[in-house]
């Protein structure tokens, strides 16, 4: 199948599509770079190359950004619980 990809300055794929972008490309429907985070491939001399490193560096990023969503959603939960309790006590519920 024949897709466009978009790089950035290092040529990291940063999105791909069936219509535009930097590179086209022709690569089979079942190729790992559908199966793992595009932004681990680079293009290398008219190859994607996986970027072992880069994507651990990714999974890592990722992991940090759950566990600050995680804590600002206990937070949030937190802070209702604790306003429909006053409520409570003040008879307002």
């Amino acid at each position: 199948m024949v897709i466009y990809l978009n790089l950035d300055d290092s040529n990291y794929v940063t999105g791909h599509g069936t219509d535009d972008g930097d590179v086209k490309i022709d690569i089979d429907k079942e190729h790992e770079f559908f199966k793992t985070d595009i932004h681990a491939w680079q293009y290398v001399d008219g190859e994607l190359i996986f970027d072992e490193e880069r994507n651990k560096k990714i999974t890592q990023e990722r992991e940090i950004e759950e566990q600050k969503i995680s804590k600002e959603e206990r937070n949030e939960m937190a802070m209702l619980e604790l306003a429909n309790l006053v409520a409570e006590l003040k008879g307002e519920l």
